[in-house]
């Protein structure tokens, strides 16, 4: 968690992390709120959410890692401000992949069989960034994550589908950050392929949730 004043940056190690749980959630100005949604709104959308139990199922997979997730919140919230994209998204993704980081303390943040690490689960193997540079648990890998990969992965949907609105594009980022930016076809199939072929709709589900919170 960053304190005050502190930027999320991966330019060093030098971030101190805290889990102490925040009081309340506080209100991103309206300013910043615009800001976030420059890359698409997820209230604009309407995900079906998981495969098995739909929107209701990932609303409650999502309040399990709650504790999790707010522990946090302030990095989410700085993150989402650098790279205009709402913080809710960023949550949500890292609740899909990693319980927003709980199920990784027994390996060291390292999961599938040390092939990926940190909340965000950064790819060893295939990402071509440095996974290891930033603490499993830190904003810094969370702005890695987000700025080097998610970002990035909506733009080039946004050039691969120039017809899809910008939540479209961001759904669609979202769903490449599971299987790539190649295999994101068609809105009708989006996640055909993807991790229990609902990975972009179950993070989109528990993203508007999380909105619904506070977390902008």
């Amino acid at each position: 968690m960053l304190l005050p004043g502190e930027k999320c940056s991966v330019s060093g190690l030098s971030e101190k992390i805290s889990t102490k749980k925040p009081l309340e959630l506080p209100v991103p100005s309206a300013k910043s709120s615009g800001r976030r949604t420059r890359n698409g709104d997820i209230q604009l959308l309407t995900p079906t959410g998981q495969r098995f139990g739909g929107v209701a199922a990932s609303q409650t997979a999502v309040k399990y890692d709650l504790l999790q997730l707010r522990n946090m919140f302030s990095c989410y919230q700085k993150v989402a401000d650098q790279n205009d994209i709402q913080a809710s998204v960023i949550a949500a993704l890292a609740s899909r992949v990693s319980g927003g980081g709980a199920r990784l303390y027994h390996t060291n943040g390292y999961v599938y069989g040390h092939k990926a690490y940190g909340i965000l689960q950064c790819h060893l193997e295939t990402s071509g960034l440095p996974c290891e540079f930033c603490p499993w648990n830190s904003c810094c890998h969370i702005q890695m994550m987000v700025s080097m990969l998610l970002m990035p992965y909506i733009k080039q949907v946004q050039s691969k589908h120039p017809t899809w609105t910008k939540e479209m594009a961001l759904q669609g980022g979202v769903a490449a950050y599971n299987f790539g930016v190649k295999n994101v076809q068609t809105w009708g199939g989006l996640d055909r392929g993807s991790a229990n072929d609902d990975f972009s709709n179950d993070v989109m589900a528990r993203a508007q949730y999380l909105y619904s919170l506070g977390w902008n």
